[in-house]
């Protein structure tokens, strides 16, 4: 193509770009998504939980996990529902997201877990839903890169996303959350859950800390401002570095 940059969201991302379209490595720039980090902080703890439990009818005593997404299938709910249903310790997951409902209730119900499980539907603010459990699962089969798990990072949960998310990049194993190799393997999804479960909270707010300030929206415009600029100043037939 006639194209001078390309920018791509993940290393994964990058790495797809080249192995599909055979793009030379030095044309595609990796630019992180950003997130609002303000909007996830403050008000944690378990007052926060014990409101929103209140809210949706649930025992506030057990680990809450969150999923946020629509497009069920692809995100990866099936296999959470699945390692839902085999953690050794009792846990209630909220699903949060746009989607036909009853396919995935019936799941949940023939898993035995549908008393542990509520859908929300879509809902216009998640902020609370981050700032109100304890834990964000997300083992997406394809995602370039998800800003859910920024958001729930920015929120200070421990997140548990599969390696094909390029979110995945910015997760630290047993820091700020856990890395799926195998999004299909409920056992390995429900292992990691509890590994997230057990991160000290301020271990994962330090880890995030370093993390989110470099992705911030600031530096993200800054970023694309400065490749616009690079490939404007180029002659034509140059390539960027």
């Amino acid at each position: 193509g006639n194209y001078k940059a390309i920018m791509a969201n993940s290393r994964r991302g990058k790495k797809e770009i080249m192995d599909l379209y055979g793009v030379p490595e030095n044309k595609i720039h990796v630019i992180y998504t950003a997130v609002d980090s303000n909007r996830f902080t403050g008000d944690h703890g378990q007052e926060t939980k014990e409101k929103l439990c209140r809210q949706l009818g649930i025992n506030p005593d057990k680990p809450l996990l969150l999923f946020v997404g629509s497009g069920f299938r692809r995100k990866g709910l099936p296999a959470a529902l699945k390692a839902l249903a085999i953690l050794p310790f009792p846990a209630h997951l909220v699903v949060v997201g746009k989607e036909r409902l009853s396919p995935y209730q019936r799941f949940a119900r023939k898993l035995g877990v549908d008393s542990s499980v509520t859908f929300t539907g879509p809902i216009f603010d998640v902020v609370p839903f981050y700032k109100g459990t304890d834990l964000f699962v997300f083992p997406t089969i394809y995602e370039p890169f998800s800003n859910v798990c920024l958001e729930a990072m920015a929120a200070g949960l421990p997140v548990v996303t599969s390696r094909i998310n390029g979110a995945s990049e910015v997760i630290i194993e047993s820091e700020n959350g856990c890395v799926v190799e195998d999004p299909l393997d409920p056992v390995e999804i429900a292992a990691k859950i509890q590994q997230g479960l057990a991160i000290p909270k301020s271990r994962i707010a330090e880890t995030n800390k370093n993390i989110l300030q470099k992705l911030t929206w600031e530096n993200h415009t800054r970023q694309v401002l400065e490749l616009y600029e690079t490939v404007q100043n180029m002659k034509q037939g140059d390539c960027p570095k």
